[in-house]
């Protein structure tokens, strides 16, 4: 047996811990065996390892070969292998692997210069830490509901495969998938036996709802909840907990849930009540469970409805008008007040039928100090068991990593244990706030199993000491350490270079633009794993790439790099571009040429081409890239053109005070180029729907001294340059791929004022804003005509002349003002643009982004003056170079006509 993974081309030499899809399984054995396989997942329960799976039959020549399916998951895997017939004795790799995202950026310097060592000129950001990703859950985005598809409203008559409606409950049964649905007021119930998966769905409670819970998960069924967002009405009398777990008592069973990078607020009760099921990357938030209440004043009288407290925190609700009856004199309620129980518990472990596991989420009661001093807050995790306390404990309880936040002013407590809980609970590595400053978790009683290792205080990252009654034990924090992985070649000499594999870990790293890259992937992908294949060489276009000869980029060096990226049977999941300085001149033909090098088909016809070909307004290439990628399995995502501000003075986006500026004219027509393509049926298989054009970043290193100032590059000397533009590309991959849900900015909404004097302009996907006003900087000044909040604005009759700029003249006046229409300055809002003179006119149109669309005109002022903070970008979920939101850049090359 031991043979068999011994001369597996799953071992690798460089490391052991490669990011590698994995695929394939290979060695040896004996003729005729049947050879079994399964992951091994290496989180500490276990969770995702999967069945085993028969491979493959061992040939006649003593091999076998085969592979394994395993979703995108985020732990590290082993390879575990056996004979069929002796399932007792099995071999595992010393390697462990992940399933994660193999990305491949192809271009030239402004990729390129990121990661290069000699042009880094900042210090090495941090690398973003586990608790990093779970504080940033918190930012919009980052977990719950993101799609930007249309919700179907569940309703009579308009439900689900599978669903049934009762009064308001709603019983699925069977196997069913649940995509971008809204239940609203509905108590969602999964039928024994039923299998159902929820993504990107919403679920709400109203005042007017009865619903006791959003998803209640019968005995005997599962439900998976990921990516979904429950609202409630945040009052008492609201849902009791928004996902809970059925508890049959005994032996009679269970419901399980496993809840997965879900947002949880508006409570009035708990955020799920759990008896064997999984939490994980969760935002789980309360601010008041209670609302309208006010200390009793027994010279008040109280009508139906009004609520008070008394001086020991308890909540009372008059049951009658005129009430005028003092409040009762114990915790109860009486016939003139009834007793209101506002306490909310984020997450209430009632019993352990499984191994429950509540990991890397953030529980957030920070702001729950209701106007009643305080009361309503109550633990963030809470063990406390339901009915027949001495069953139902066959598993542990695992409490790892998360960050309790509270009010200090909550006279409770991150962690409650109550005395009837019969099994081990084991809290690791948690960050906490205490009550009074220095109570972490409500007194153990002793005789109780709790295990307590690592936990540190959320305020500054010091230890906590071990509580009374709790025993310690050795743990390991978990990393984001090789989460991250880049592959590249040294390209010396060029065309014979060597593989350099750069793992970012707490104390390596190469670049700070590749930092800041890695950081975003860890925030925004929390959890999952990453290698970026880095195709980029300065003042190379298309025919360079795919050369055999060419003295400064040869396709032996992208081979080598994707060889060593794709052994044992990985894919590259997505390549991904902003490539237009060399291969500008492709103008309109853009979008075709990478479908025929990447597909090996004529656009024209879909005829098959043989190398070597000609493709479509290009040159003859010996080599293409469908002979690295799989198109059933790789898709391509063109970004359209990047910021270039021309270098020369300018009249309008396109021309120049003499005639057309033709890198400005080259880049419109890459842009209408890629559109075209793009949107075309023939695409489908290949292209990607485009995603974000990448202009929201600094160009030139304005920080540093006059000999590396450049007027064409992502900036060097600030995250803002290199890091962000890195950045951006790979949030324009993640959104093309549609990993990544929010929408893409363009401004798609418009009201003209009546007497013409202005227009409002706007987008349906949020609030329109600016770099600089977002991050509340100086007004660029006065000191250029055309400075002005937002910049790239010009206006013509009729249609614009996109690629010529006949006709443009540039709008001096585009302030951001509020979004209801008011013309109040604001932060953020709509975009009002002014004529330079005179009113707008049926037929007259506005046009936004022309040329390369940076909205320079002077040079180098504009660019000097950091421009780029004036483009428009919206707040859509996405995160900057530095790991906080920021704005997406707004789709450049729109125009909007009155009528």
């Amino acid at each position: 047996m031991s043979d068999i993974l011994a001369k597996t081309d799953a071992e690798r030499a460089a490391r052991h811990e490669q990011l590698l899809e994995w695929e394939r399984i290979s060695g040896t054995g004996g003729v005729g065996d049947v050879i079994e396989a399964r992951v091994v997942s290496q989180d500490p329960e276990g969770f995702f390892t999967t069945n085993w799976t028969a491979i493959d039959t061992v040939s006649g020549a003593g091999t076998y070969i085969g592979a394994l399916n395993v979703s995108i998951a985020r732990p590290w895997y082993k390879v575990q292998v056996r004979i069929q017939s002796a399932p007792a004795t099995t071999a595992i790799t010393s390697n462990r692997f992940a399933v994660g995202y193999v990305m491949a950026n192809w271009g030239q310097s402004e990729s390129a210069r990121g990661y290069e060592t000699a042009k880094d000129y900042i210090p090495m950001p941090a690398l973003a830490s586990v608790e990093d990703q779970v504080r940033n859950l918190a930012n919009p985005g980052m977990c719950g509901r993101t799609s930007v598809a249309t919700l179907n409203v569940a309703a009579p008559g308009n439900l689900p495969a599978g669903f049934t409606l009762s009064g308001n409950i709603l019983t699925v049964t069977g196997t069913q998938l649940v995509t971008d649905w809204h239940f609203p007021d509905y108590q969602i119930e999964t039928a024994n036996g039923a299998d159902v998966t929820f993504d990107q769905c919403l679920f709400t409670r109203t005042n007017s709802g009865t619903n006791g819970f959003a998803v209640y998960a019968r005995t005997g069924s599962v439900a998976r909840i990921s990516n979904c967002t429950a609202t409630g009405n945040g009052d008492v009398g609201g849902w009791a907990a928004a996902f809970r777990e059925e508890d049959s008592g005994g032996t009679s069973g269970y419901g399980f849930m496993v809840l997965d990078r879900c947002k949880i607020t508006g409570l009035s009760a708990d955020g799920a009540k759990l008896v064997a099921g999984q939490a994980r990357w969760c935002y789980v938030q309360s601010i008041q469970n209670i609302a309208n209440i006010f200390a009793y004043n027994g010279s008040t009288t109280y009508q139906t409805g009004d609520r008070v407290y008394n001086t020991s925190g308890w909540a009372f609700q008059s049951k009658i008008d005129g009430n005028t009856n003092p409040l009762p004199a114990s915790k109860q309620s009486d016939a003139n007040w009834l007793l209101l129980d506002p306490h909310t518990d984020l997450i209430t472990i009632e019993k352990a039928y499984k191994n429950v596991v509540v990991e890397n989420c953030l529980l957030d009661m920070t702001g729950h100090v209701p106007a009643n001093g305080g009361i309503g807050g109550n633990n963030n995790i809470r063990v406390q068991p339901s009915a027949n306390l001495t069953n139902g404990w066959a598993g542990e309880i695992t409490i790892r990593q998360n960050v309790c936040l509270r009010d200090s002013a909550l006279a409770t407590f991150p962690f409650q244990i109550t005395t009837s809980v019969l099994t081990t609970v084991n809290f690791s590595g948690n960050w906490l706030t205490p009550y009074n400053t220095s109570t972490y978790i409500y007194a153990v009683t002793a005789g109780q199993s709790v295990t307590w290792q690592g936990n540190v205080k959320a305020s500054d990252g010091t230890a906590v000491a071990l509580p009374t009654n709790c025993v310690s034990i050795s743990y390991t924090p978990e990393s984001t350490d090789d989460a991250i992985q880049h592959i590249l070649n040294s390209r010396s000499p060029i065309g014979s270079g060597t593989v350099q594999h750069v793992f970012e870990t707490t104390g390596t790293g190469r670049t700070s633009s590749l930092r800041a890259m890695a950081n975003v992937a860890l925030l925004t992908l929390t959890g999952y794993k990453c290698v970026f294949l880095h195709h980029t060489v300065s003042g190379t276009g298309f025919n360079e790439a795919l050369s055999n000869t060419d003295a400064l980029r040869r396709f032996s060096d992208e081979l080598t790099i994707h060889n060593y990226a794709t052994v044992n049977g990985v894919h590259v999941g997505t390549c991904y571009s902003s490539w237009y300085a060399s291969p500008a001149a492709l103008a309109l033909n853009y979008g075709y040429a990478v479908y025929e090098l990447f597909s090996r088909r004529a656009w024209a016809d879909g005829s098959a081409k043989t190398l070597p070909y000609a493709y479509i307004g290009g040159a003859t290439v010996q080599n293409d890239w469908n002979l690295l990628y799989d198109t059933t399995k790789t898709r391509w995502a063109l970004l359209g053109p990047h910021a270039r501000p021309a270098a020369e003075a300018m009249a309008n986006s396109l021309r120049t005070p003499t005639g057309v500026q033709f890198t400005m004219k080259n880049y419109a027509r890459c842009r209408g180029g890629v559109r075209a393509a793009t949107g075309d049926a023939r695409a489908v298989g290949y292209l990607l729907p485009q995603g974000l054009e990448p202009h929201n970043w600094e160009i030139g290193n304005l920080n540093s001294a006059p000999a590396l100032l450049d007027y064409l590059h992502p900036a060097l000397d600030t995250l803002d340059g290199s890091g962000q533009y890195l950045t951006q590309l790979m949030l324009g991959a993640l959104r093309s791929i549609g990993v990544l849900k929010w929408p893409v900015p363009e401004f798609d909404q418009v009201f003209w004022a009546a007497d013409g004097s202005y227009v409002e302009v706007w987008s349906s996907a949020g609030d329109v804003t600016t770099t600089r006003k977002q991050r509340g900087m100086a007004s660029i000044g006065t000191s250029e005509a055309h400075w002005t909040d937002c910049f790239g604005w010009e206006w013509c009759v009729g249609a614009p002349d996109t690629y010529d700029g006949v006709g443009l003249t540039p709008i001096n006046s585009a302030t951001i003002v509020a979004a209801d229409g008011s013309g109040a300055s604001a932060s953020q809002g709509r975009v009002r643009l002014v004529k330079p003179s005179g009113t707008f006119a049926a037929g007259d149109t506005v046009f936004f982004g022309g040329g390369a669309g940076t909205g320079t005109l002077v040079h180098p002022a504009d660019v000097n003056n950091r421009a780029w903070l004036n483009l428009p970008i919206v707040m859509v979920g996405a995160l900057q170079a530095d790991g906080t939101p920021g704005g997406v850049s707004v789709r450049p090359m729109v125009s909007l006509t009155r009528p």
